[in-house]
Formats: structure tokens, C-alpha cells, sequence
């Protein structure tokens, strides 16, 4: 999982080996992003934010590997996005709790 310096989230599949350039690239961006944020640019706009990246799962093995990943990627991508979009959703009013039937237990 990666958040870009826009606070977009993004779930991949990558190479273990490429971990350290993905992570140099969003540094790199978001240190662009902020260098033109204090120059001159209106303080409506949002301040970028520090890019993070999560591992969620270290290791996929065996035979289509690369798929099984793509495929897992994709299930949390689908997860991720469900989960936004029950949160954007407002909640219904709740209903006034029952009465009590004065038994105490």
C-alpha cells in the first residue's frame, strides 16, 4: 500500500527489490510538492502530505507467484475502496433504544 504526497492510496504488487527506489520516488515527489507549496501558492490549497508505504504481505510463492500478488493487490484494493465508500455514507438516524422491562440482572 502507498500514499503519494496528495494522500492517494494505491495498492501494488512489487518486487521486493524495487521497494527502495519506489520509496525514494515518493520522497522525491513529495519533497517537489512541498517546495512548491511555500513558494507563493495560495494556503487554500492543501499541504501535501509525508508519503508512507505499508507492506502487507512480505512473501508470495509458488507457481504464478506474480499473478497470486496482482490478485491480492487488487482484493485490498476493493476492500480499501467498500470501506470509503460505507464512510462517505451518512449514517441512518438511530432508533430510541427499547424499554427496559425493569428486570435487573
Amino acid at each position: 500500500m502507498f500514499r503519494d504526497h496528495s494522500g492517494q492510496i494505491t495498492f501494488e504488487a512489487i518486487r521486493s527489490s524495487d521497494i527502495k527506489e519506489r520509496q525514494k520516488a515518493l520522497l522525491t515527489a513529495y519533497a517537489e510538492a512541498l517546495r512548491g507549496y511555500g513558494k507563493g501558492s495560495s494556503k487554500a490549497a492543501p499541504k501535501p502530505q509525508r508519503p508512507a508505504m505499508r507492506v502487507l504481505q512480505s512473501k508470495v510463492r509458488g507457481s504464478g507467484a506474480k499473478d497470486k500478488a496482482e490478485t491480492l493487490a487488487a482484493s485490498w484494493q476493493k476492500k480499501y475502496e467498500e470501506k470509503m465508500a460505507k464512510k462517505a455514507q451518512p449514517e441512518p438516524e438511530k432508533a430510541a433504544p427499547a424499554a427496559e422491562t425493569g428486570k435487573k440482572g
